[in-house]
């Protein structure tokens, strides 16, 4: 991270003579120039990026963003502010900085070194502020006139201090390099559907987003209310999950196949990717065979059911998005039948051309729940009664040749179905596994408290009817 450091150090020191020498009247273009190359990791990433994520993702911006890289970014406006004003002092007549010239300087100093203050400088000069005075002996050479700074201080003491502050950068950018590699989760919600505590993609995306902050090496950032106006959120992705509607008002068909084709370029750049509940569900000539690239199966209406049941998950297989998952029992809109990949059930471990398949939630629905009635179209459907006593996968990883990892969970319709200890862990460990974390011996640990669930519900009109429920009788 310090070889890392040094060149943009001197990417830094460009940027200043280019645009100092360019137009010395507008200091701001100095400024912003060097303020976002400073605070992105991201060289490509502008001014106006930085500040909506700045906005939009406080916590994530400063966190990550902001403290992470504050030492080595403290050490970088030093060099550079030293660099910029001897070019400046070397430019001036006879040596000398004059009111006119030195004042571009002295702006543009303050708004790179407070980013997370803004001051009206009014007609006061930034060397009156305690930075400039700490720096000012260095980067004034003897031959500049007309500077004072308050209080004084000698030439030596900062040299001292300046050594000082490039000491640490190189013994704590070790201690700060975990986080510059740390992975990074996109959660999309959907747009509102459904009932009160049905289908709450907002809520539950933040809920689960919360679930995770403690997660080593990971970063989370959720998106809200469908697809992102600013697609920059994607950039660095190490996983994309999508928990939302789905069918062919699904967002990733939208614009005309724009969406499907930048996901598949995703993929093959080994992206893992999610999809949960209704985002399961595309229609086949529209998206089957993406999905079927991406996580190895998808939903398809009247050859897959949607019945509401309560299946009991007996047998887990060994595998690390069931790493401290106990059998658990839950009623939940849980499909079945899916459309895998090569034809399987999808009720056995296989490598079908070159992706790892796992089912990871497996039951057996009764005979009661096969004859329907299901949520849409009501059914039955005779291909699912013959099938009766196969067991069948609710929830399905795979690991694609591209290195990516995708999975599948079509549960998701209750919202309170996330105070489920087991429930919520499986869930969380294939978010942590799908953007290539180490998921815990004991799975991800998480409490989700009665706030928590009632904290960021969408606002809907009570629902007029209950869905009718079948009971489960025969599981595995």
């Amino acid at each position: 991270m310090a070889c890392q450091a040094n060149r943009v150090s001197i990417d830094l020191a460009r940027i200043w003579v280019q645009l100092s020498t360019q137009d010395a009247r507008h200091p701001s273009r100095l400024a912003v120039a060097l303020r976002t190359r400073m605070l992105s990791t991201d060289p490509t990433e502008n001014a106006s990026s930085l500040r909506k994520r700045a906005r939009d993702e406080p916590g994530n911006f400063v966190a990550s963003r902001f403290i992470r890289l504050a030492l080595e970014r403290l050490t970088l406006v030093t060099v550079n502010v030293f660099l910029g004003s001897m070019q400046r002092c070397v430019a001036g007549a006879e040596g000398e900085i004059t009111r006119s010239s030195r004042r571009p300087f002295q702006h543009g100093l303050l708004w790179i070194v407070s980013p997370c203050c803004r001051t009206n400088l009014g007609g006061n000069f930034v060397y009156n502020s305690p930075w400039v005075t700490l720096v000012s002996p260095l980067v004034f050479p003897p031959s500049c006139k007309h500077l004072t700074t308050s209080p004084p201080l000698n030439r030596t003491f900062a040299l001292v201090a300046f050594a000082i502050v490039l000491l640490l950068n190189g013994f704590l950018s070790d201690t700060t390099s975990h986080a510059a590699d740390a992975h990074k989760l996109v959660i999309i919600a959907g747009k509102p559907s459904h009932p009160p505590r049905m289908h709450e993609f907002n809520a539950g995306v933040q809920l689960l987003a919360k679930c995770l902050e403690s997660v080593d090496g990971l970063e989370v950032v959720p998106v809200l209310n469908g697809w992102p106006q600013d697609e920059s959120v994607f950039d660095d992705a190490d996983s994309v999950v999508f928990y939302m509607d789905g069918g062919r008002r699904h967002e990733i068909v939208q614009e005309e196949g724009r969406r499907l084709k930048l996901i598949d370029e995703w993929a093959e750049r080994g992206v893992g990717l999610g999809f949960m509940h209704f985002g399961v569900e595309v229609v086949a000539d529209q998206a089957g065979a993406e999905m079927l690239r991406w996580i190895g199966g998808h939903y398809e209406n009247a050859f897959s059911c949607n019945p509401i049941w309560e299946p009991t998950f007996a047998v887990l297989p060994d595998h690390p998005v069931t790493n401290g998952v106990k059998p658990f029992q839950i009623l939940d809109e849980w499909y079945f039948n899916i459309r895998f990949l090569g034809g399987i059930v999808g009720n056995d471990a296989q490598s079908i051309k070159d992706t790892k398949f796992q089912p990871i939630l497996l039951a057996t629905p009764s005979d009661d729940v096969r004859d329907g009635t299901y949520v849409y179209p009501k059914g039955p459907y005779s291909h699912i009664q013959a099938s009766a006593g196969r067991a069948e996968a609710v929830m399905w990883t795979v690991e694609r040749a591209d290195g990516g990892r995708g999975f599948g969970f079509t549960g998701g319709h209750f919202h309170d179905n996330w105070a489920n200890d087991d429930y919520r862990k499986v869930v969380l460990n294939a978010l942590v596994w799908s953007a290539q974390v180490e998921v815990p011996e004991n799975g991800i640990a998480s409490t989700v408290s009665d706030s928590m669930l009632e904290a960021n519900l969408d606002k809907k009109a009570p629902q007029k009817k209950k869905p009718k429920v079948k009971k489960q009788a025969k599981s595995e």
